[in-house]
């Protein structure tokens, strides 16, 4: 039996919920609901995660009440306003750069 080679690796394919384009895991930026009801970008955060390309990508996944059905949850347009300053200010432990 061989070892697999880090060049066949698997590498997760999430989608989008903004564009619906599927992209590997550590070019999206992963926003959770936690408890609190509080919506933030956070890689490692336990709970469902709604995964986004950018900022360029969250108008459309408002409009197509997409966070209300990933996280299986109504979402305020508050929390939404919320998770939109943090992408646009570029903070967040899920950028892909971190």
């Amino acid at each position: 039996m061989e070892t697999p080679r880090s060049s066949d690796a698997h590498t997760p394919l999430r989608t989008c919920i903004g564009c619906r384009r599927r992209r590997p895991q550590r070019e999206l930026l992963r926003c959770v609901l936690d408890g609190d009801g509080v919506v933030r970008i956070d890689r490692h955060a336990p709970g469902r995660g709604a995964w986004l390309c950018g900022p360029g990508c969250l108008e459309p996944a408002r409009r197509r009440r997409a966070f209300d059905r990933v996280w299986r949850a109504p979402v305020g347009p508050g929390a939404i306003d919320l998770l939109a300053a943090e992408l646009l200010a570029g903070r967040g432990t899920g950028s892909p750069a971190n």
